[in-house]
């Protein structure tokens, strides 16, 4: 503030200063030549009037002129000189008579030609012959008989008058600087007065300037500033209240965006004009969980995609608003659908935070479910026809060659056996798919019976007896005694009934298939092993989908829908099922081969709770399905 004063003070001086003193300059310079003029005016008439004293006495001859001029000279304080037309002094009164002949011609002096050429003329100069700066004023004197016609010339010092001038500047430099003091005076309490109102004015802004940061309402000045910036002090309060209204408007579409970007299920990547990461939302994160401090990161760096990074490129390559997408293969069955959008620049009203403003950005959506649907929509119809081909190509087949054939018993009873086979894969096929779509639109299954895991063994084993005597395996089963779970006793037979069909099936013959329980957290889990080919760890995570079949063990008779119903059943049970890529464990006597051999299918189920206490107290094995079915 002490500076805004001084710098105020010195501008007021300096207009005091110019206003003061150009004045007197001028009026000097303007004094000076007002002066002269009128000297020059004042001598101009004084020879006018010698003109006509001298055309008033004609008796005046050329010997009694100089005295005559002595005399006048001495009464007006001037120099009169006369000339004749042609230019020769015949008289002066400051140089003597036997000088008078000397002196040069004055036609060619310019008061001399005007007088000569218009009867008056005058002249303001520095005369040759006294080295003197004079007024000249010069008239026409008609002839006498006595004297000839010529000019008479009054010649009028003016040194003084610069004196004169001077002394008026002087005065009127007094007043001026008599005028600066008081206004130097006045200055001071005005520069005072205006310093504190600046200082009101200042307290009253800074008291009513908004903290961005605090949040909140801004404050209002307790203290009126001076009247000088009343209207200023109310255009501040409104504008408060309009920066007041921005925050909070600004705040409210803040945290909208940001609780929007929260819980978007869509991943979003936001750029700024360079390509680099200015914001992420926890829904990327979660797709990608080692994504870390991402701000300022190119998106290759923490999405380790390159086309992604090269369409990025791409898009950033063109600073036009437009739009792209593509799909991505993120591997394990993981696919995403990326859309990006470019954002056009625009001029900035200041710095941008983080490098800029937004640039593009990149909304990733995960699509994997949906292509996961799409390939089994399209192996389903594959499937579908493939397994319905098979035997109804048998059934063509066998059915043709049985009106070719001749009657032969036996022949004709084994053509049978072979329609009757396929016609009972296509009923298995066409029973399964119903239970399929029951179980997966919620039917099918009853609700709040209650079952124990042993006899639902049973059941199965009892079925899959004939099953597991043709292929010569021992079924050795191990549950716990006494549990119970929640769940229809059917459904769960099934679960067990499919699991060992389809270890039955792809058991080496000769080979157990072990069953195995015990009690964890609440749950049963149980566990279903055989001693065949294993299931490849690629298609681990696909084995309960619908029609999925290991492609080497297609043909094993199977609908390719067992694993999907036991996968549906121990879900809707409450129960998750899964496939691991480790082997049993060796059977005596049997040597390692070098590679995982065998099928171990998990699945768990919830025990029911008043139950549960019970059956961890006895969690050893129980009887049900114990022992070998040969």
């Amino acid at each position: 503030m002490n500076r805004l004063r001084r710098r105020l003070f010195l501008l007021f001086l300096l207009v005091m200063l110019l206003a003061l003193a150009l004045p007197v300059l001028y009026g000097r310079q303007r004094m000076h030549v007002d002066i002269l003029e009128d000297m020059r005016a004042a001598t101009l008439r004084q020879a006018e009037v010698t003109a006509a004293l001298l055309d008033a006495r004609p008796d005046l001859d050329t010997a009694a002129l100089p005295a005559f001029l002595d005399d006048l000279a001495r009464r007006t304080g001037t120099r009169l000189t006369f000339v004749s037309d042609s230019g020769r002094v015949l008289a002066d009164t400051d140089i003597a008579a036997d000088q008078v002949d000397e002196l040069p011609v004055h036609a060619d002096r310019p008061e001399i030609s005007g007088a000569l050429h218009n009867g008056r003329g005058s002249s303001i100069r520095r005369s040759a012959t006294l080295h003197l700066d004079l007024i000249y004023a010069a008239a026409k004197v008609e002839a006498t008989p006595g004297r000839p016609a010529g000019i008479i010339r009054v010649a009028v010092p003016f040194a003084g008058i610069a004196g004169r001038v001077d002394a008026l500047a002087l005065r009127l430099g007094m007043g001026a600087l008599l005028a600066a003091v008081v206004a130097w005076l006045l200055s001071r309490a005005v520069l005072g007065r205006l310093d504190q109102a600046i200082r009101d004015m200042t307290r009253v802004v800074e008291d009513t300037a908004p903290d961005l940061r605090g949040g909140g309402p801004l404050p209002r000045p307790a203290l009126p500033p001076r009247r000088e910036f009343h209207a200023l002090s109310v255009a501040v309060s409104d504008m408060a209240d309009r920066v007041e209204n921005h925050i909070r408007t600004i705040e409210a579409q803040k945290t909208e965006l940001a609780s929007i970007l929260d819980h978007m299920e869509e991943g979003v990547l936001v750029l700024d004009q360079r390509g680099r990461i200015r914001r992420v939302n926890p829904a990327l994160v979660r797709l990608f969980p080692e994504l870390g401090d991402a701000v300022g990161r190119l998106p290759v760096e923490v999405v380790p995609l390159a086309e992604l990074q090269q369409a990025i490129d791409a898009l950033m390559a063109d600073a036009r608003p437009h739009s792209a997408s593509l799909t991505l293969d993120c591997g394990r069955d993981c696919y995403l659908a990326a859309q990006l959008i470019r954002l056009g620049a625009r001029p900035a009203a200041g710095p941008a935070p983080h490098g800029g403003e937004v640039g593009a950005v990149i909304v990733l959506h995960d699509v994997s479910d949906m292509t996961r649907l799409v390939r089994v929509k399209r192996d389903l119809v594959a499937n579908v026809s493939h397994e319905l081909r098979t035997p109804l190509t048998a059934i063509q087949g066998y059915a043709d060659t049985l009106l070719d054939v001749d009657d032969a018993p036996e022949t004709r009873r084994k053509f049978i056996n072979i329609i009757r086979k396929h016609a009972s894969r296509m009923v298995r096929l066409v029973e399964d798919l119903l239970t399929l779509s029951r179980l997966e639109n919620g039917e099918g299954m009853s609700e709040g019976e209650e079952c124990a895991p042993d006899d639902a063994l049973e059941d199965a084993l009892e079925e899959c007896r004939g099953l597991a005597d043709a292929r010569n395996t021992r079924v050795i089963a191990a549950l716990p005694a006494g549990l119970r779970v929640r769940g229809d006793r059917e459904r769960l037979s099934q679960v067990f009934r499919n699991l060992l069909e389809n270890a039955c099936r792809y058991a080496e013959p000769g080979t157990p298939i072990l069953i195995g329980g015990k009690v964890e957290e609440g749950m049963v889990r149980v566990t279903v092993q055989d001693f065949g080919p294993g299931i490849p760890e690629s298609d681990l995570s696909r084995v309960f989908e619908r029609f999925h079949q290991v492609e080497k063990h297609r043909g094993g008779g199977g609908t390719g829908l067992g694993l999907a119903i036991c996968k549906h059943i121990v879900e809707r049970l409450g129960g998750h099922i899964e496939a691991e890529y480790d082997a049993p464990p060796l059977l005596p006597g049997q040597a390692p081969t070098g590679r995982p051999a065998g099928a171990t299918i998990h699945f768990t189920l919830p025990l029911v709770p008043v139950a549960s206490r019970a059956a961890t107290e006895h969690n050893t094995p129980g009887t049900a399905g114990q022992g070998d079915i040969l």
